[in-house]
């Protein structure tokens, strides 16, 4: 869970961030996971509008003065009934 002012934090990161930059530096591991080099257009796109997307909410979620609840599928102590099957 990220507290209101950690979700401000977070808004303030990404509206500041430089996501070429980011890209670059995150480049070399990515690729080879998402269809390597003759994939990179379309792999940079879909992490570009990942890195709107997420800057749009945080930054909505920051001026709302809310917090935000994370939930991973399948991590323990997630609540996720198949999470929980596969941990017996």
């Amino acid at each position: 869970m990220l507290t209101a002012a950690q979700a401000r934090r977070v808004a303030e990161f990404l509206a500041t961030a430089d996501f070429d930059a980011l890209w670059d530096f995150a480049r070399g591991e990515l690729l080879p996971r998402y269809g390597g080099v003759s994939a990179e257009s379309e792999t940079w796109g879909a992490f570009a509008s990942a890195h709107r997307e997420l800057r749009a909410f945080y930054i909505r979620t920051a001026d709302s003065g809310d917090a935000v609840v994370k939930w991973i599928p399948g991590e323990a102590g997630s609540g996720d009934p198949e999470g929980a099957a596969l941990r017996g």
